[in-house]
């Protein structure tokens, strides 16, 4: 399951980019990104699906699993399916705030790239973008930074990216 994640973080990473644009506001979600949810955006926790709660992470943050999606039923146990997108939700005051966005699926597409993406095409986009990369994180965790935005690649045993993960 650490993989898929890894490897669901590396697909929005790869999406962000591939603009050449240096004016895209990460804020705002991508026109080709079709899922529930985009990083910043609130909801009544109320109003959202019980059932796509996959897990209670940390205090007042929730692992949610898009609606795209079904969870796989083994042994009375949800688990993550091999292909995803999924949330961290925090919690407060009854408003939930999307903090970071898993994806684990390579048919998810963001400003035209995705786990399919060479990762060797990663930098030069970003770069272009606005993107900053870190030194601090070079070699097995490529990260780039915008703001108050951050995009990791989670690399698995054989080289491959496994998940993209962006953060605010």
């Amino acid at each position: 399951m650490k993989s898929r994640f890894c490897f669901s973080l590396l697909t929005i990473l790869i999406g962000i980019t591939s603009c050449s644009q240096s004016d895209i506001d990460v804020s705002k979600r991508p026109s080709d990104f079709k899922m529930d949810f985009w990083l910043n955006d609130t909801t009544k926790f109320n109003e959202l699906d019980n059932s796509l709660i996959y897990t209670l992470k940390y205090d007042h943050v929730y692992n949610y699993l898009d609606s795209n999606y079904s969870f796989e039923i083994k042994e009375n146990t949800k688990n993550l399916p091999d292909y995803y997108v999924s949330y961290d939700i925090c919690v407060k005051s009854e408003i939930a705030t999307i903090q970071a966005i898993f994806i684990t699926d390579p048919e998810i597409s963001i400003y035209g790239l995705s786990l399919k993406s060479n990762s060797f095409v990663i930098k030069r986009p970003l770069t272009k973008m606005g993107f900053e990369y870190l030194n601090q994180y070079s070699g097995w965790y490529p990260s780039y930074s915008k703001e108050q935005y951050l995009f990791t690649f989670i690399r698995i045993n054989n080289g491959q990216f496994p998940k993209v993960t962006l953060f605010r």
